[in-house]
């Protein structure tokens, strides 16, 4: 908003006009906000390791000793750098336990492609010992930025699964959704059991 005031100082019994002006100052910009990452990967690893046949010591220290991705699961101090990690060793005797949490054989076949909205993805699975699939994929990262006022937000994306038995119809079988935002990589594995049958197209 412009003001513009008037005086009149006298000089020499003559009134002489003065102009003054003020602009109003601008607004401050508003800075774009980032939400904070609310995804986290919900896949599960389940590794089986043997290292001799014979009884033997074990692991030096602990969790100390185990790596993954060459990061210690456990610092010296006792820190974790990864949560929810269950830790199961046997020494080799004759009357150990079994390891629990191996309830089956899984054997992972990668298949290293893009999934997208406009273009379905059909894979197929032979054999009549099989009883399920489990179905692994990821995100890079999940953000997109608001046109209107700059933000970086999360995003959701909607996917579904669905499945042939031995050359029938396709009908679905999963149908999901995750939503948030991530600047790394997010996981989910979903396992789908298999109807009676010798060959699966999904």
């Amino acid at each position: 908003m412009n003001q513009i005031t008037h005086s009149a100082p006298r000089t020499h019994g003559v009134a002489a006009p003065v102009l003054a002006g003020a602009k109003k100052g601008a607004s401050n910009a508003r800075t774009p906000v980032e939400t904070a990452d609310s995804l986290h990967s919900m896949a599960v690893a389940r590794i089986i390791d043997l290292a001799s046949e014979g009884e033997i010591r074990g692991l030096v220290a602990g969790k100390q000793s185990i790596y993954l991705d060459q990061v210690p699961i456990e610092n010296p101090d006792g820190t974790l750098n990864f949560s929810g990690v269950d830790v199961q060793t046997r020494s080799g005797t004759q009357d150990q336990e079994h390891i629990s949490g191996f309830p089956s054989v899984e054997n992972e076949v990668g298949v290293n492609v893009e999934l997208r909205s406009d273009a379905p993805v059909v894979r197929t699975v032979s054999g009549a010992d099989l009883s399920a699939v489990r179905i692994r994929f990821a995100v890079p990262a999940l953000q997109k930025t608001n046109t209107e006022n700059g933000d970086t937000e999360g995003y959701r994306i909607m996917y579904a699964v669905d499945l042939s038995t031995d050359g029938g119809p396709f009908s679905t079988v999963l149908t999901d959704a995750f939503s948030g935002k991530t600047t790394t990589q997010y996981e989910r594995s979903r396992r789908i059991d298999l109807p009676a049958g010798s060959q699966w197209q999904g």
